[in-house]
C-alpha cells in the first residue's frame, strides 16, 4: 500500500546547539521565518523515515531524515498549521530545526500519527529486540548460577549480622502462614456471604440488584489469573460479592548474573530481567549459617541513601552457595578497588547556554512587547561593561532597527545573544573541581574584573552614549561577529541571572519591570533601555529622545498593556475602559437568559443518568476489548516474528511444492484415515516445508505413540509436568549454562547470550536433567534440543527430546558409562568394511578411527557440524523410521565422498576433509544422499554386529587358562624386584661405611 503524502510548505531550518530546551524553540521559528525561503514539498513516511519531494520534481528525493534521529515533534506557539521537529547529526554535536506549514490543521496531526506508528513499527520489528535481553552481557566476563529466589526484606544498616539469612529466613516462613491463614479466613467469609446473598436473591427473584449479585459468583469461580497477573477481584464485582481467585505459584528458578559491574536475576520462564543491581550499591554478601545453601546481598534502596533492601536465595547445595557467594565477593572487591572514571560534566551553572535558556524561560508566555524587551534589557545589563558594548556594537549594524516594530526587535536581540551564547559554549570551561583554576583564569581574567565590577552600569553606559551621537557613527558594523566574549560567571555579578519563576511574580504598576540596579526609581532611566536607545538610530539628541520615551513609557496615568489582562481573561478588565462595560452590559443582558434556557433544557431524570452510565460502560467495555485484541495482534505479529527467526535456514535438497497439500491432509485428517505410510515415506523422501516440520514431527511421534506401548514405571519423573519440572533446581546448571553459548552461535534465535533461544533451551536441558536423574546431562543434547525447538515451542521441544531419548532409544548412547556408544561405533566400523572395504583399509592405514569423527555425528544427529538444511532432513528420516537411519546417512555420505578421502594421504588431510569439506552440503549432495538412504537396509546387520561385539566383550573378560601363570610370574617378578632393591641399598650402606674407614685409617696415618 503506498505511503501517505502531506502536502506542505517547507520554510527552513536553523542550526542550533546541543543545549536546546522547549524555551528557546519560539525565537528559532521566528528567525526561520525571517529568511522567507519557502517551497512547497510532499512529506511522506516510509521505511522509518521522513521523506520530502519537491512538488516540481516529484520523482527526486530532496531529503530523508531517519524517524531514530528525529527527537521532537512541536507545534510552535500555538499554531496548528505550523509543526516543526529536531534532527540530531551523528558527525557533528549539532542539531537542525526544521520548520514546516501544513496547509491542514490535521494533517499535522495525521503526520505526527504516522511518524510515531512508524517508530513503534520498527521498533517492534527489530530482530533483537525478540531475540536479545541484554545486549551488554559479556559470557566471558560473567558468571552464571541458578538460583531460587526466597523473597526481599528491608533492612536498615549497611551490614548486617551473619545470622541475618536465618532470621529473615524465619521470617518468611512466618510471614507465608499467616498469608496462608488470612487467605483461608477470607474465602470463608465470602462463602458465607455469598450463602446470605443467594438466598436474598432467591426470596426477591424480581429485585434487579439481587440478581446482578446472584450472576457474579458463577462467573469465573475456579479461574485463576495469568502469571503476570496478581490475583484480585473482578472489575464488574461488588463489594459484597468479591470472589479472591487461587492463588498462582510461580515459577521462583532464575538465573543469577555475576558481571563486572552489576548483578542481574534473569527469569528463564518470562525472558525478563526482573532484578538488576549495580556492584557499587551492594553493602554486604552473607551466607546462611544453619541454612548453608542460602545467601543473600544487601543493597542500597533505588532513590534512598539511608534504605537497604535485603535479597534472599536458595542454591542447588552448600558447595554452590559457597561459589556463589564467593564470586560476588571477588567481582564485588574488584569494582570497589577500580579507580572510577567521573563521568563527563555536560553543564555547568556559568554555562551561557543555560544563561540564554533561564532568559527564554523568563519571557515564555509573555505577550506583552515592551514588556518581553524590558525583561531581554534587565539581563543584558547585568553582563560585564565589554559584553554589553559588544551586544550594543552588533545592533546598531542594524540600520533599519529604528524602523521597525518592537517585537521585530525582541527577534532581532534573541537572535544576536542565542549567537553569542552558542560561539561562547564552545569555549566555555566547566566550573568543575577540576578545571576550577582554569575555569577562573578564562573568566576572571586577571584583577581588573574586581576593578570593574566596582563600577556602576550607569556610568558605563553614560560613556557608551557619549561616544556616539549621531545616525553615521554607529554605521558600518558587521551584523555578525564571529569572536564573542560572554563571561556567565554570575557570582561576580551584582545581581545573579533570573530563574523562570520570576515570570510568576507581581509586576509594578505600570506593567514594567523595574531594573534591580537602579537606584534613584521608576523615573530613572534603565542601562538596558539606553542600550537599546543607543543602538536604534535617531534624529535628535539621544538624552532627549530617551526621556520622551520614559515619560511616555512609565507615565502611570497612561498604564500600558499588560500580558495579564489577556491571560486572566475579560472578566478581569476595568469598567473604565468601553470595551468592558459594553461587554458587561451584553454579558448581563444576553447571557444569563441563555443560561437559565439551556439549563432548562438539558435538566436530566433518573432515566437519562442511567443511559449515561449505561454508554460510559459499553465505551469502556468497546476499549477494554480494543485493548486486548491489539494486544493479541501484537503477540502473533511478535510470534509469527519469532518463528521466522527461528526458520531461518535453507531448505537444502529436493522440496517439492506439491507436498504441502499432501502433509496439510494428513495432518488436517484427525481419523487418521488417509494416514499412509507409503504416501508419507515417499512426501518425506521429497521433502517436508519448514513451515510444516514442527507439525509433521508431532504427528509422527503421536503415531509412533500409538503402535508402541512404553513401561514407564522405571522412570518416576516420566510422567512430572514441565511446569513443575522447571520450578526445581539442577545440579547441572553449569554444564548446561556452558554449552548454551557453543550451540548454533551463528543463528539469530541463539546468538544472543542469555537471550530468550539461549534461556528457552536452558529450560528444555534442565527440565530434561531432572527427568533423567540417572543420565542428568550430556555434551551433545544441546544441539538435538535446539534443533526441536527451532520448530516448536519450549514445552513441545520437551516433550519431542522425551520421546527421542525414552521411546526411540537414543538415551542410551548419552550414559554416562558410553557403553551404546561403543557398540554402535562397532557396528559402523564392521558396515564401512563390509560397504567400503578400501575405504576402511584407508582409515586403518592412516589410523583414522570412527571415533575421531562418527561419535560427534551420533551424539549430536550431525547437528554440530553440518548445515540445518541437511540435519533436518536426518531428523525426519529418523522419526518417520527409527534412530538406524543415522548409520545409512554415515554409510551414504562417506561413500558419495569415497573417492575423494581416497585421495588423502595422510591423518591430517583426512580429518580436515571430514571435518570441513565433507560438511559443505549442495542440493545434488543431499539428494544423492537421501536417496541411498532409503535404498540401503543394514538392520540385519546392525543386528548381527551387536551380538558380535558382545560376544567379542565376553571372550575378553573371561580369564584364558594361562593367565594365572602370568600372574604368578609377575608377581614373583614383582618380588625379586624389590630383594634387588634392597640388596641395592644394603651394597650402598656397606661401601659407605668401607669408605669412611678408609678415610679415618688414612687420616690417622698421616698423624703420625
Amino acid at each position: 500500500m503506498a505511503a501517505r503524502t502531506y502536502q506542505v510548505k517547507y520554510l527552513g531550518y536553523a542550526t542550533v546547539d546541543l543545549y536546546l530546551s522547549n524555551p528557546m524553540i519560539p525565537w528559532i521559528v521566528s528567525e526561520i521565518k525571517k529568511r522567507a525561503k519557502s517551497k512547497k514539498m510532499t512529506l511522506s513516511v516510509v521505511d522509518g523515515c521522513v521523506c520530502a519531494r519537491d512538488q516540481n520534481n516529484n520523482s527526486d528525493t530532496s531529503f530523508s531524515h531517519p524517524l531514530a534521529l528525529i527527537s521532537r515533534f512541536t507545534i510552535p506557539n500555538g499554531n496548528y498549521n505550523n509543526f516543526l521537529y529536531v534532527l540530531r547529526d551523528l558527525n557533528q554535536p549539532l542539531l537542525y530545526c526544521h520548520l514546516y506549514h501544513a496547509f491542514d490543521p490535521e494533517e499535522v496531526m495525521e503526520l505526527f500519527a504516522s511518524m510515531r506508528d512508524q517508530s513503534v513499527k520498527s521498533q517492534s520489528q527489530s530482530t533483537s529486540n525478540l531475540t536479545s535481553l541484554c545486549q551488554d552481557i559479556s559470557p566471558s566476563s560473567s558468571h552464571f548460577f541458578e538460583v531460587y529466589y526466597i523473597g526481599k526484606i528491608r533492612v536498615s544498616q549497611r551490614k548486617v549480622p551473619e545470622s541475618f539469612i536465618d532470621e529473615a529466613l524465619d521470617k518468611f516462613k512466618v510471614h507465608e502462614e499467616e498469608k496462608k491463614n488470612r487467605f483461608n479466613y477470607d474465602d470463608k467469609t465470602l462463602v458465607q456471604m455469598t450463602d446470605v446473598q443467594n438466598k436474598l436473591t432467591a426470596s426477591s427473584p424480581r429485585n434487579e440488584l439481587h440478581k446482578s449479585a446472584e450472576a457474579l459468583p458463577t462467573t469465573e469461580k475456579n479461574q485463576s489469573p495469568p502469571p503476570n497477573t496478581p490475583p484480585g477481584r473482578s472489575r464488574a464485582g461488588s463489594v459484597g460479592t468479591i470472589r479472591r481467585q487461587e492463588q498462582v505459584e510461580h515459577n521462583r528458578t532464575m538465573l543469577f548474573l555475576v558481571g563486572r559491574t552489576d548483578l542481574r536475576l534473569i527469569s528463564p520462564d518470562k525472558k525478563q530481567v526482573l532484578l538488576h543491581k549495580q556492584l557499587k550499591d551492594v553493602t554486604f554478601i552473607v551466607q546462611g549459617k544453619t541454612h548453608g545453601d542460602h545467601f543473600g546481598f544487601i543493597s542500597k534502596e533505588q532513590g534512598s541513601q539511608d534504605s537497604y533492601i535485603g535479597y534472599v536465595f536458595k542454591c542447588q547445595d552448600c558447595s554452590t552457595a559457597d561459589e556463589v557467594v564467593g564470586t560476588i565477593t571477588q567481582a564485588w572487591t574488584t569494582c570497589n578497588n577500580v579507580k572510577k572514571e567521573k563521568a563527563p560534566v555536560i553543564s555547568c551553572d556559568h554555562c551561557p547556554m543555560i544563561w540564554y535558556h533561564k532568559l527564554c524561560s523568563e519571557i515564555e508566555g509573555m505577550t506583552n512587547d515592551k514588556k518581553v524587551q524590558s525583561v531581554i534589557l534587565k539581563h543584558v545589563s547585568q553582563l560585564p561593561e565589554e559584553e554589553q558594548v559588544i551586544v550594543q556594537t552588533k545592533l546598531s549594524g542594524a540600520e533599519t532597527l529604528g524602523d521597525i516594530e518592537t517585537k521585530e526587535q525582541n527577534e532581532l536581540l534573541m537572535m544576536l545573544l542565542r549567537a553569542h551564547c552558542e560561539s561562547k559554549q564552545n569555549r566555555h570551561v566547566h566550573d568543575t573541581a577540576e578545571n576550577r583554576h582554569e575555569f577562573l583564569n578564562q573568566y576572571l581574567g586577571g584583577s581588573t574584573i574586581f576593578m570593574k565590577a566596582k563600577r556602576s552600569l550607569t556610568s558605563s553606559f553614560d560613556q557608551l552614549l557619549k561616544r556616539r551621537n549621531s545616525r553615521d557613527d554607529m554605521g558600518g558594523c558587521p551584523q555578525m561577529v564571529k569572536e564573542i566574549s560572554l563571561p556567565m560567571n554570575a557570582a561576580l555579578c551584582k545581581e545573579g541571572s533570573p530563574t523562570p519563576s520570576t515570570t510568576d511574580t507581581p509586576t509594578t504598576p505600570g506593567g514594567e519591570t523595574r531594573p534591580r540596579s537602579a537606584t534613584i526609581g521608576s523615573d530613572s532611566p534603565s542601562p538596558s533601555e539606553v542600550l537599546l536607545t543607543q543602538a536604534t538610530p535617531h534624529k535628535g539628541s539621544p538624552m532627549s529622545m530617551m526621556n520622551i520615551f520614559l515619560k511616555v513609557g512609565n507615565s502611570p496615568k497612561t498604564p500600558p498593556t499588560s500580558d495579564t489582562e489577556d491571560e486572566r481573561g475579560p472578566e478581569f478588565h476595568t469598567p473604565r475602559t468601553p470595551a468592558s462595560w459594553r461587554q458587561a452590559i451584553f454579558n448581563t443582558v444576553v447571557t444569563p437568559s441563555s443560561k437559565l434556557k439551556s439549563e432548562t433544557m438539558t435538566k436530566k431524570n433518573e432515566a437519562d443518568y442511567r443511559d449515561l452510565w449505561r454508554k460510559a460502560i459499553n465505551q469502556q467495555v468497546l476499549l477494554i476489548r480494543m485493548d486486548r485484541e491489539n494486544a493479541r495482534l501484537k503477540a502473533n505479529q511478535e510470534e509469527a516474528t519469532v518463528k521466522r527467526i527461528k526458520l531461518d535456514y535453507d531448505n537444502i535438497g529436493s522440496c517439492a511444492k506439491e507436498n504441502m497439500g499432501v502433509f496439510e491432509t494428513i495432518l488436517n485428517d484427525k481419523s487418521g484415515r488417509t494416514y499412509n505410510k507409503e504416501m508419507l515415506m515417499q512426501a518425506i523422501r521429497q521433502g517436508v516445508p519448514r513451515s510444516k516440520r514442527g507439525e509433521v514431527w508431532l504427528f509422527l511421534a503421536q503415531q509412533y505413540c500409538k503402535k508402541n506401548a512404553m513401561d514407564t514405571s522405571k522412570f518416576p519423573n516420566y510422567n512430572v509436568s514441565y511446569e513443575q519440572l522447571l520450578k526445581q533446581l539442577t545440579c547441572h546448571q553449569h554444564a548446561i549454562l556452558l554449552d548454551l553459548g557453543r550451540t548454533f552461535p551463528t543463528h539469530p534465535y541463539y546468538s544472543s547470550p542469555l537471550g530468550p533461544g539461549q534461556l528457552s533451551l536452558f529450560n528444555v536441558l534442565k527440565a530434561y536433567s531432572l527427568l533423567d536423574p540417572e543420565l542428568g546431562y550430556c555434551q551433545g543434547l544441546s544441539f538435538v534440543a535446539a534443533v526441536l525447538l527451532l520448530h516448536h515451542t519450549e514445552e513441545q521441544a520437551f516433550m519431542m527430546l522425551r520421546h527421542l531419548m525414552f521411546r526411540r532409544g537414543l538415551r542410551q548412547i548419552y550414559l554416562p558409562d558410553m557403553s551404546a556408544l561403543q557398540v554402535q561405533l562397532y557396528q559402523f566400523s564392521r558396515l564401512l568394511l563390509d560397504h567400503y572395504p578400501d575405504l576402511h583399509a584407508h582409515f586403518d592405514t592412516h589410523e583414522v578411527h570412527p571415533t575421531l569423527y562418527a561419535a560427534p555425528w551420533l551424539l549430536t544427529l550431525f547437528s554440530s557440524q553440518f548445515p540445518l538444511g541437511f540435519v533436518t532432513r536426518v531428523y525426519d528420516m529418523v522419526l518417520v523410521e527409527n534412530p538406524e537411519v543415522m548409520f545409512r546417512v554415515m554409510l551414504s555420505l562417506l561413500g558419495y565422498h569415497r573417492e575423494n578421502l581416497l585421495e588423502c594421504d595422510n591423518f591430517e588431510t583426512c580429518m580436515d576433509y571430514l571435518k570441513t569439506t565433507i560438511t559443505q552440503m549442495d542440493k545434488k549432495c543431499v539428494d544423492a544422499i537421501v536417496k541411498q538412504v532409503f535404498i540401503l537396509d543394514v538392520s540385519k546387520q546392525l543386528l548381527e554386529y551387536g551380538v558380535e561385539y558382545h560376544v567379542i566383550q565376553e571372550q575378553m573378560s573371561v580369564p584364558r587358562p594361562e593367565a594365572k601363570t602370568i600372574k604368578q610370574l609377575e608377581a614373583m617378578n614383582k618380588a625379586l624386584l624389590q630383594q634387588n632393591k634392597a640388596l641395592h641399598q644394603q651394597l650402598e650402606v656397606i661401601m659407605n661405611t668401607v669408605t669412611t674407614e678408609q678415610s679415618t685409617a688414612s687420616a690417622t696415618r698421616d698423624g703420625h
